[in-house]
């Protein structure tokens, strides 16, 4: 899966994770990382979100901090930037900051006003100030 990851060949690691399933392999946290990869380089958005689905079911483990970072940074990638903040709200709040300041850092010319609400939870949810 890596090698279809890093050339862009999503569709062949997507086959390849599908035997995976099929024949019951464990997944691990590099699995789906690997995966989520081959979806940013491909800009494959719904792929990336049916996969994270795929782990939220109960098929090993929960996703943890670097696999919403990277369904976040496929929306990113890809400017959907309001479904990257709704990712957060999926994370436990101790994890939240780096996530916030992604978003941060991708508004900067496409979406201010975005970025702006975004500076404003850091500060509000993250770090306690009030506004």
């Amino acid at each position: 899966m890596p090698w279809f990851a890093q050339h862009g060949e999503a569709r062949e690691g997507f086959g390849v994770f599908s035997k995976m399933i099929a024949e019951r392999i464990s997944l691990n946290v590099i699995s789906f990382i690997i995966l989520f990869s081959a979806c940013i380089y491909a800009g494959l958005v719904e792929g990336g979100k049916e996969d994270f689905m795929i782990w939220t079911k109960p098929i090993g483990s929960l996703p943890n901090v670097e696999h919403y970072t990277c369904v976040m940074n496929l929306f990113i990638r890809m400017g959907i930037l309001e479904s990257a903040v709704a990712v957060i709200d999926q994370v436990p709040s101790s994890d939240r900051l780096p996530l916030w300041l992604a978003v941060i850092a991708a508004c900067q010319w496409p979406n201010v006003a975005l970025g702006k609400f975004t500076f404003e939870q850091v500060l509000h949810r993250i770090l306690g100030w009030g506004i």
